[in-house]
């Protein structure tokens, strides 16, 4: 479903990145990236949420990250910020529902955004990042992404992801 080339998350990646000139390699597609899996996250422990941040750039050029709810029952809500024409901060915030998505491009080019600490219920996302096909993957992630298997043995120095 997420890596079919046809599929819906897809095309609509690539929809996005043609409609805001995040593709400076005119046409390279964006597909789902072999080398950081997909993760299950669940947040079930009282407290559990995640601070304000940007995600971690982790290519070259940088990847487009899904969050993906599968189950949401919890008191938590997303927050980002969004400038407006003035260039001020305002910051929205919404209750993921069931098999909703937001979508986020990597980095300070991207939004800041967080989750609420949990207080009661459950919360289940699925992680997943999207990379142009010719993304290099940067120097220094490896030690950065240790938790994830398939970086291990990765050349650093810009090294070409592998298919």
């Amino acid at each position: 479903m997420i890596a079919n080339s046809q599929g819906t998350f897809t095309q609509i990646i690539n929809e996005i990145v043609e409609e805001t000139t995040l593709d400076e390699a005119n046409g390279a597609n964006m597909v789902l990236s072999n080398t950081v899996p997909v993760e299950m996250r669940m947040y079930e422990q009282k407290g559990a949420g995640m601070e304000t941040h940007y995600d971690d750039v982790l290519f070259s050029p940088e990847q487009i990250e899904v969050v993906f709810t599968v189950e949401n029952n919890s008191d938590c809500v997303t927050r980002w910020e969004e400038f407006d024409a003035n260039g001020e901060a305002k910051w929205k915030e919404v209750e993921t529902e069931p098999n909703s998505a937001i979508i986020l491009r990597a980095g300070s080019k991207g939004a800041r955004h967080g989750v609420s600490a949990l207080k009661s219920g459950k919360r289940i996302i699925l992680k997943f990042i999207f990379v142009r096909e010719d993304a290099l993957v940067l120097d220094g992630v490896e030690s950065h992404a240790k938790q994830f298997a398939s970086l291990k043995g990765h050349k650093a120095n810009k090294t070409k992801r592998k298919r």
